[in-house]
């Protein structure tokens, strides 16, 4: 595991923000090198459903990069989608994804899974332990109760 300082959802979310909003920012750019990571079913009966979330988070991320270099801020700002993992809809293959985009490919941020249960086992088991940020599409009501940081 590297030994980048991870930023909480909120922080990597504020900094985006911050960093697109004002020419102003320009300026006062923040070095920041942010590594996406997607986690969900791009295989079996959810895998459509998971091939278009794939390409949509692949599409914002390529928005966000264009805005980045639109502003000039290219240079200290660095944003990207560096893998796209099959959970296969199932805990087990989720983890195992999981553990591979924190360990292989050290990601800041996760955009998955939309199965709850899969959200919260590798929340639990990978994600939080190693202070990434994960974005989910999972509705059980468990998922605001978990403990974070």
């Amino acid at each position: 595991m590297s030994e980048r300082t991870r930023l909480s959802a909120a922080g990597i979310t504020a900094l985006l923000l911050a960093a697109t909003a004002a020419p102003a920012a320009a300026q006062e750019a923040p070095e920041l090198d942010l590594d996406y990571g997607v986690l969900v079913a791009l295989t079996g009966d959810a895998g459509v459903a998971g091939q278009v979330w794939n390409h949509a988070t692949q599409s914002a991320i390529d928005h966000i990069g264009q805005t980045v270099e639109e502003m000039g801020l290219s240079d200290s700002i660095s944003v990207e989608l560096v893998a796209s993992e099959d959970s296969q809809g199932n805990q087990t293959s989720g983890i195992e994804a999981a553990k591979k985009l924190a360990e292989v490919d050290d990601v800041d941020a996760v955009i998955g899974d939309f199965f709850s249960s899969v959200s919260i086992a590798i929340f639990e088991s990978v994600f939080g332990p190693a202070g990434i940020a994960q974005f989910t599409g999972g509705t059980s009501p468990a998922i605001t109760t978990m403990e974070k940081d």
